[in-house]
């Protein structure tokens, strides 16, 4: 299987700025179940992360956990629901506490690129964890922070992955018991070594939501041939007209439409 090669860098983080993440802030499961690697995390001093330097109070809000198959340690951002400060139903508090979700990064990110939008989906309400995926053990890597969300107290899961991880989060759902409520794939294309999503479309048995910029046309026609190839009948296909926007930098134009998504299958 080739490798699809993402050339795209990303050009900012979405709707937060990397100034404003500093400052305000895919496989199978193996003999150790997701539940007993993730009642192993722990936060540790010893984070590689670059964006979190010595005495950054972000710090506190980074975890390691075992990958579901038991090996390797994988480093998280995990940020908890904001305070509800606005009344029910409003736009700035639509999500629930006891749903989790997880946001998997680009190629050649790490959570430094991501935990800005952790700290989106939790002002929404949600509890979000933001994992460094390696290039070998994305889906493993991904059902660890699954069970991590489960360990503490999310009951519902929503997986989103930008580029690589977009595909990452269709193998991962298409793969992972209990399953998950959904799955977002923005600009995720067919294949990324080791990753099969064109074959893991197939087998979806969960709501999913494919979207990339028409402009973006290698990662449009990705997303559109993973659509067709879903049996799943909840599913929904959306390519941006007019834009080349490309996973994260896509992710803030479609965030009105992704939370409806994630509200309507997490009730």
């Amino acid at each position: 299987m080739a490798r699809a090669i993402n050339t795209r860098t990303s050009r900012s983080a979405g709707v937060l700025s990397a100034a404003a993440v500093l400052s305000g802030l895919a496989g199978c499961s193996g003999a150790q179940s997701p539940t007993a690697a993730a009642t192993s995390a722990s936060p540790s001093p010893s984070i590689t992360a670059a964006c979190i330097y010595s005495g950054n109070a972000l710090a506190k809000r980074i975890v390691h956990f075992r990958r579901a198959d038991g090996n390797e340690t994988v480093e998280a951002y995990v940020r908890s629901p904001a305070p509800a400060t606005a009344s029910p139903g409003s736009a700035s508090s639509v999500g629930s506490a006891t749903v989790g979700i997880v946001v998997d990064h680009e190629s050649g990110q790490t959570l430094c690129d991501s935990m800005g939008w952790a700290d989106q989906f939790a002002a929404e309400g949600y509890r979000a964890i933001a994992p460094t995926l390696d290039d070998t053990n994305q889906v493993t890597e991904t059902e660890g922070a699954v069970a991590y969300l489960r360990a503490h107290g999310a009951t519902r899961i929503v997986l989103l992955g930008a580029s690589m991880g977009g595909t990452t989060v269709l193998q991962t759902a298409a793969e992972l018991q209990p399953p998950v409520q959904a799955v977002i794939s923005v600009s995720g294309p067919e294949s990324y070594y080791p990753l099969d999503a064109s074959a893991a479309a197939a087998k979806l048995a969960v709501p999913v939501f494919y979207s990339a910029g028409a402009g973006d046309t290698g990662f449009a026609a990705a997303e559109t041939n993973l659509y067709n190839a879903t049996l799943e009948k909840d599913k929904v296909l959306d390519i941006v007209p007019g834009t080349d926007l490309h996973g994260f930098d896509l992710l803030g134009t479609l965030l009105a439409k992704v939370n409806a998504f994630i509200q309507s299958h997490t009730r």
